[in-house]
């Protein structure tokens, strides 16, 4: 009896973990409410470029009525610090402005190839109300158009 509830408990770990290896996609959460909540608004793309240690980089969530833009500048230390970031959306009609926190920032890749960009940061009103929280996992940086 005992080697089946090992075999039991080993089967229930085993499947937990494997429930929690999702790949993690980028999203956006809206913060007003007192639990934060999904925003229903598609990831667009990641767009910017390397030049020494500084990374400029924009990423991009649109639905067919709103739109959010978070424009960044980081420093390569050799950790990734961010230097500036602003955001701008229109979330039901309404123009939002303001500043970027940054709660992690990754950047992954050299000089020579296609560096990765991630990212979760908390995006805050020019009143200093937190609105939301965005997660980017390490994703390929286009380059700008």
């Amino acid at each position: 009896m005992r080697t089946r509830t090992v075999r039991t408990v080993a089967l229930a770990c085993l499947l937990a973990l494997l429930g929690c290896a999702g790949e993690e996609i980028p999203r956006v959460e809206r913060l007003i409410d007192p639990y934060p909540a999904p925003w229903e608004i598609d990831f667009a793309g990641l767009t910017g470029s390397r030049r020494g240690e500084r990374v400029e980089a924009t990423i991009r969530f649109e639905s067919p009525v709103d739109t959010l833009v978070v424009d960044l500048a980081c420093r390569l230390t050799p950790a990734c610090e961010m230097v500036s970031g602003r955001f701008r959306a229109v979330d039901v009609g309404a123009r939002v402005e303001g500043s970027v926190r940054p709660l992690s920032l990754t950047f992954q890749g050299g000089q020579g190839g296609r560096p990765a960009f991630g990212a979760r940061l908390e995006l805050v009103s020019e009143a200093g109300t937190r609105l939301y929280r965005v997660t980017l996992p390490p994703t390929e940086l286009s380059p700008a158009r």
